[in-house]
């Protein structure tokens, strides 16, 4: 097993595993899955429905073809509020006894392999789902891989409140993001100011934090 990736820890964990298999066949990746994670582009594309759903929904609908018994399917790409129980629960609908949940990344590029197993820079794991086999098989899975001294804080919630807060998070990042940004053009217009001071001081405020309150 080798692994083009510059991820960092990747191809130390790709050459020391021994369970691990790939395949481009769909009905054998998932046939002795019990948990199958479906992680595909839902690219923003702005108007009424903002994210596209089109690729997320021909894999469920691939799935669905293969009349999948008693498997619990886990997203993680983002979607918007209500795809699980509707379209995607839709979609699904010649899978006896199947689930499925939400469970958003919130992981970032340079840190995929640390932040799946910490919940990334936020140390959040989200699990949206009404069911309560998946929620504890979902959780089992992060509670093994996290390290004892940074394990995420896990919330467990229902799909459309996962969906919401999905979305909620990424909303707040950008708005702490913009707003650190203006303080620093205010500041670059102020003979005196330093933004660099200013953004350092607002980051130790308990109630703003560090995370996104770097200029630039």
């Amino acid at each position: 097993r080798r692994c083009r990736s510059s991820e960092p820890g990747l191809a130390e964990a790709l050459a020391s595993t021994t369970r691990l298999r790939a395949t481009e066949d769909l009905a054998e990746a998932v046939q002795d899955a019990e948990l199958i994670f479906v992680l595909v582009p839902t690219p923003n594309c702005g108007g009424r429905n903002y994210y596209d759903h089109s690729i997320l929904s021909n894999v469920l609908f691939r799935l669905n073809s293969l009349q999948l018994k008693g498997k619990h399917i886990v997203i993680s790409a983002t979607v918007m509020p209500g795809y699980v129980h509707g379209t995607g629960s839709f979609l699904l609908k010649d899978c006896p006894d199947t689930t499925l949940s939400y469970n958003p990344a919130f992981v970032a590029q340079g840190n995929i392999m640390e932040g799946y197993q910490t919940g990334g820079w936020f140390g959040l794991v989200i699990v949206g789902s009404s069911s309560p086999a998946a929620r504890g098989l979902l959780k089992e899975v992060y509670e093994r891989v996290a390290p004892k001294d940074r394990a995420p804080n896990i919330c467990l919630m229902s799909p459309e409140s996962a969906e919401i807060a999905k979305l909620a998070s990424n909303c707040f990042r950008t708005t702490k993001i913009s707003f650190c940004n203006m303080v620093a053009d205010l500041a670059d217009a102020t003979p005196g100011a330093d933004k660099h001071e200013i953004c350092s001081a607002l980051a130790q405020d308990k109630s703003i934090g560090p995370t996104c309150m770097r200029p630039g």
